[in-house]
């Protein structure tokens, strides 16, 4: 998205008027279950009294698994981005017909339109590497015992793959990413580390794929590097 639309607004600690001042044409927001319903809906209709000319989009987990009730459930939302959503976000921002756009779901008018899936991007080598830049870093990747599970440092979360070969009842991760597992090059993933001990003087990692080690070879090999 920032190789094709600069003018950006990341708002982690959202006011109504850090939203007022910058106008944006579309908001994007991530939702998962627990935040929906109180949250990221009061979020949404703040936004909303701004006027009816933003583009409200949300996605993540919970979007991707309820499509259609999540605009039933929050009206204010215009639309539903199902899985990975950085292709469907930026054919949303090139001002794309909807109609045309796999892997969203839309109103048009009193109706709620389901259009068919977007199928999983084969390689992720093309999302590298996160904007971190866009986001106060400072402030996320303070000392805290959180991400690292009780040892208390300097630390951040890191994706190297998506999506998981296995299909246990209790996890969505498939509706969101797909059957089978998609790798980050080796190189690339040594280059994000790199950057994020020098630029962010990150201590800590915490890969968060769904199975890091699900190719064990591969994570050992990144490991050593």
């Amino acid at each position: 998205m920032t190789k094709n639309h600069s003018n950006q607004l990341v708002v982690d600690n959202i006011t109504e008027g850090e939203i007022r001042k910058f106008k944006p044409d579309i908001v994007g927001i991530t939702v998962t279950t627990p935040t929906f319903f109180d949250v990221r809906c009061n979020i949404v209709r703040i936004i909303r009294k701004m006027g009816d000319e933003t583009v409200i989009v949300v996605g993540g987990p919970h979007v991707s698994a309820l499509p259609e009730d999540t605009l039933r459930s929050c009206s204010e939302i215009n639309i539903a981005c199902k899985g990975e959503g950085e292709l469907s976000m930026l054919e949303i921002a090139n001002g794309n017909k909807l109609e045309d756009i796999v892997g969203i779901t839309y109103r048009d008018g009193d109706n709620i339109i389901n259009n068919q899936n977007r199928k999983p991007h084969d390689n992720i080598n093309d999302f590298c590497f996160p904007s971190r830049h866009l986001v106060d870093m400072k402030y996320y990747c303070k000392g805290n015992p959180h991400v690292m599970h009780g040892i208390y440092s300097r630390a951040t979360t890191i994706f190297t793959s998506r999506g998981c070969p296995y299909n246990c009842t209790f996890c969505a991760g498939s509706v969101a990413l797909g059957r089978g597992v998609r790798f980050q090059s080796v190189e690339l993933v040594v280059e994000e580390i790199e950057i994020l001990i020098k630029d962010y003087k990150i201590e800590g990692l915490y890969f968060a794929d769904d199975i890091f080690d699900v190719d064990k070879d591969r994570a050992v090999n990144i490991c050593r590097k």
